[in-house]
């Protein structure tokens, strides 16, 4: 079902141009590298961007982008060995060839790492969203007064995985598995970037949290536009993945480096029809 954002959590909001764009990166797990893509094809098409707002790993992608990073670094950071290794092992999960001892992964510590290391903070034209299953509510993070770790751990934090972050008396969650929506943006226009899965995934090649996903009916996404997630009259970026990119081990270079492109070409398809 889907939900409206009701709840703030900073007390700055950002200041958005009336006539700008809001790009909204939707989670997925590992097809959330589709985006890369999409942000390449934005610049390539000077498409400027307002706003970026991220779900899941979309939300990873969302900071590093308001942090000033563009698609060729994000890209490296993803291909880099040691990234793909925390990616594989914190933020998506075991694959079906390694194993794990902790039932339920707690994102915050590393978040918190990863923050650190990069360098993040909250920006002016950064939204993450997230959902809290004490209220039955998305939340949406924005401005500049927040802990940052504490949104990208609790946006990326799938339920039944991941352990929920906490924060007051609320605990967090991806909402992914929820069906947010995105509320009337600040800006004049939204474009939606999703992703998913064409083929058929068998169970034992999935990692945990890609299995868990499919099994609730959310990485093989429903019929995705901008109607049913942030209202009519915006730019829908559908990226169509192969079954077998998911159901390889780990996050090898190679299968994001595919995952990348088929984001590249689905935004530029997409913009070509705006032109």
């Amino acid at each position: 079902m889907n939900q409206t954002l009701t709840s703030v959590t900073s007390a700055a909001s950002p200041c958005r141009r009336a006539d700008g764009l809001e790009l909204v990166l939707r989670g997925h797990g590992m097809l959330g590298a589709a985006h890369i893509g999409v942000l390449k094809a934005f610049a390539e098409n000077g498409t400027r961007i307002d706003t970026i707002t991220g779900m899941s790993l979309g939300a990873v992608v969302a900071t590093l982008f308001a942090n000033g990073a563009d698609s060729s670094e994000i890209t490296k950071l993803f291909l880099n060995r040691k990234a793909r290794r925390f990616m594989r092992d914190v933020w998506l999960g075991q694959g079906h060839c390694e194993t794990s001892s902790e039932p339920l992964q707690q994102l915050l510590p590393s978040a918190r790492l990863f923050v650190t290391r990069k360098r993040l903070s909250p920006r002016d034209n950064l939204r993450l969203i997230c959902y809290d299953v004490t209220t039955g509510r998305s939340v949406v993070f924005e401005g500049t007064d927040y802990d940052l770790a504490t949104a990208l751990a609790a946006s990326c934090s799938v339920a039944g995985v991941m352990r929920p972050v906490r924060r007051g008396k609320s605990l967090l969650v991806d909402c992914s598995l929820y069906g947010c929506k995105v509320e009337k943006p600040g800006c004049g226009h939204t474009a939606i970037s999703d992703a998913f899965v064409e083929g058929e995934l068998p169970q034992d090649k999935l990692s945990t949290v890609d299995g868990w996903l499919h099994r609730r009916g959310r990485l093989i996404a429903p019929e995705t536009d901008c109607s049913t997630v942030a209202g009519e009259g915006c730019l829908t970026i559908r990226t169509v993945i192969p079954a077998e990119l998911i159901n390889q081990c780990g996050c090898s270079e190679k299968r994001i480096k595919r995952i990348i492109a088929a984001g590249y070409e689905a935004a530029k398809a997409a913009l070509s029809k705006t032109a």
